[in-house]
């Protein structure tokens, strides 16, 4: 069975990632990403086993920038400084974090929407 999107033309946006595109992730926004099976497997208990064929972008309620953001903790790669982050993309990664189960961002988020708390009260509780 032939793909029906080219995989070959999306890139991780995780600098220097150098693993195959197996799966493109499309934003609420409408961007395509590229990503990794196994990496969404190994860093999240929400999406499924390694190996099914993916003939289409998978669609999630994430922006563009929080999914990119997203991916560097499904990576071992340094992670991402997140101190300077707008609010609106900190709670949205916080927030998928906790969707996904990504254990690697759950509590450095919890320490910055914690840090937040005093400007954005409403949004942190």
């Amino acid at each position: 069975m032939e793909s029906q999107i080219e995989l070959n033309q999306y890139v991780c946006p995780v600098k220097d990632c150098v693993a195959t595109i197996d799966v493109i992730l499309k934003s609420s926004n409408g961007k395509l990403i590229g990503s990794h099976q196994a990496g969404l497997n190994q860093y999240s208990d929400a999406f499924p086993a390694v190996g099914f064929e993916v003939t289409e972008p998978v669609e999630l309620s994430e922006t563009a920038d929080v999914l990119q953001l997203m991916l560097y903790f499904m990576h071992h790669v340094r992670q991402p400084e997140l101190k300077n982050l707008d609010f609106k993309v900190l709670a949205g990664l916080a927030e998928a974090a906790e969707k996904y189960s990504i254990f690697t961002a759950m509590d450095l988020c919890k320490i910055h929407m914690e840090l937040a708390v005093d400007k954005h009260p409403i949004e942190v509780f």
